[in-house]
């Protein structure tokens, strides 16, 4: 009949099939096997996870220790910058005050002065006190712009800036003219924006009178033009300019070129300072473009 019980195909695969059910585990061992992947799995997961918080808090801790020492260090900073501040105020405050204190000592221990000496001590007193009222004014003024920096405080309203320059050139065109220097009006486009007026104005007045301090041009123009879809302040003169080693610093506080040229001239060393702190309060730019025996151009971009 055809060969073996074995020999036949659908026996061969009973018997192959029977074998292998032999050979495998029982149910109690499949399920021993199931739990313990699934331990092992859970194992990884929970040392996957413990190693991801363990991350995560060892950056937070970093950021914290990081953000300390930041903190640290712009308090260092904060602590240097008062004790300079403190020290050039003193500093700037004793000249005025020593020519006060020794005009008053000569008009009180000498009654016999002659009229032309009374009236030259009293000139003195008259030049050193509102030497030393422009200085506490410009500190306040700083003080009162850093204060809307800091709390972004920003009263702004529509103004023609045209005016703002208009207000600057009658303010200052006979102050010019006193010291033999004339005051031009190049340009004066129609520009309007949101800002503070009269802060713009005192910017544009500071940097007028820091030309007639310092510049010794018979010249100084104004200017203000559209450009690139910004308002461009410019202040030109064609003195004698800033030395290129200096013009980073100029809008420092009590930064000064020639120290004892400027204290004998009446200047505060804070004018530039307020026109860059007034600019960044409108957050703008200011800059400078100068070269020595050629003059210097200042510019208030808004």
């Amino acid at each position: 009949m055809g060969g073996s019980y074995r020999d036949r195909p659908w026996s061969r695969i009973q018997v192959q099939t029977m074998t292998f059910l032999a050979s495998f585990p029982d149910v109690s061992t499949i399920a021993e096997i199931v739990v313990a992947a699934l331990v092992g799995a859970g194992v990884v997961l929970t040392l996957f996870l413990t190693v991801r918080r363990f991350r995560a808090r060892l950056a937070q801790l970093t950021g914290e220790r990081d953000a300390k020492e930041r903190l640290l260090e712009e308090m260092r900073k904060l602590e240097k910058f008062r004790r300079e501040f403190v020290s050039n105020v003193t500093h700037e405050i004793r000249t005025p005050l020593t020519g006060i204190m020794g005009a008053v000592d000569v008009l009180s221990e000498d009654d016999s002065l002659a009229p032309e000496d009374r009236a030259a001590m009293f000139s003195v007193l008259k030049e050193q006190t509102v030497r030393l009222d422009k200085l506490a004014q410009d500190i306040l003024s700083l003080a009162r712009i850093e204060h809307s920096e800091e709390r972004g405080r920003r009263d702004f309203v529509v103004c023609d800036l045209s005016d703002v320059m208009k207000n600057v050139f009658t303010l200052m065109r006979p102050k010019a003219a006193a010291q033999g220097v004339g005051l031009v009006l190049l340009r004066n486009d129609r520009i309007r924006l949101a800002c503070d007026a009269a802060r713009i104005e005192e910017a544009v007045q500071n940097l007028v009178e820091n030309a007639l301090r310092y510049s010794g041009s018979l010249t100084i123009e104004l200017s203000l033009e559209s450009d690139g879809g910004r308002a461009r302040i410019s202040v030109a003169d064609r003195g004698v300019g800033i030395p290129h080693e200096h013009q980073s610093r100029i809008f420092e506080r009590f930064y000064r070129i020639d120290k004892a040229r400027s204290r004998q001239i009446g200047g505060t060393g804070l004018g530039l300072a307020i026109v860059k702190h007034i600019t960044q309060l409108h957050g703008g730019e200011v800059s400078v473009t100068s070269e020595p025996g050629k003059g210097s151009t200042f510019s208030i971009s808004l």
